[in-house]
């Protein structure tokens, strides 16, 4: 099957799909593409799996609220559209329903879309890269933006919290986060 999956938004969101990018990756009845962000391509590169190139897909995934025109969009390259939050579901093949679950970890719930349509995805495991080339010293990464008013933190919070880190792991902290968000990192 060849699968576009498709998660548009911020650098730290598409992180969040990098256990479900390497299931999917790793299966052969998958010719795996994927659609993201400029910030989110330098995520995805780092995996080094193999992705394809299709100008036509059989299915597209859509792991969170999109804008109809992304659907309208992807309409004539893509034979069925999968997703959840769309403001006109006829614009779907599978809708899912608005997806606004804050009590499973953002990875399950990634995993759980993807089941609906692939049900032996297996467990997405967690978040691991190889160490970036040229990279000294190990870290860690804060994203206290988290691109919505939904689950605004404290900057204090922030700052106590990678103090936290860095003092049990030795760990250097790095902050990321787009223009809007530069003061707050």
């Amino acid at each position: 099957m060849r699968l576009l999956l498709v998660r548009q938004d911020r650098l730290g969101d598409v992180l969040l799909t990098t256990p479900i990018i390497r299931l999917l990756a790793d299966r052969s009845d998958i010719e795996l593409s994927v659609m993201t962000s400029d910030a989110g391509l330098q995520v995805v590169n780092q995996l080094h799996v193999n992705l394809a190139n299709h100008d036509r897909h059989d299915m597209a995934i859509l792991l969170r609220p999109f804008s109809d025109d992304l659907a309208k969009s992807l309409r004539p390259w893509v034979s069925k559209i999968v997703g959840c939050g769309a403001s006109d579901s006829s614009l779907l093949d599978v809708d899912l329903g608005v997806e606004d679950e804050w009590r499973i970890h953002e990875v399950e719930r990634m995993a759980a879309v993807v089941r609906h349509v692939i049900p032996d995805l297996g467990d997405p495991g967690n978040i691991e890269f190889s160490p970036i080339e040229g990279m000294a010293e190990p870290c860690f990464c804060l994203a206290p933006g988290t691109g919505g008013t939904a689950r605004p933190w404290p900057a204090e919070n922030w700052a106590k919290l990678g103090d936290f880190i860095h003092g049990k792991t030795g760990w250097r902290p790095v902050l990321t986060g787009d223009r809007d968000e530069r003061e707050l990192c």
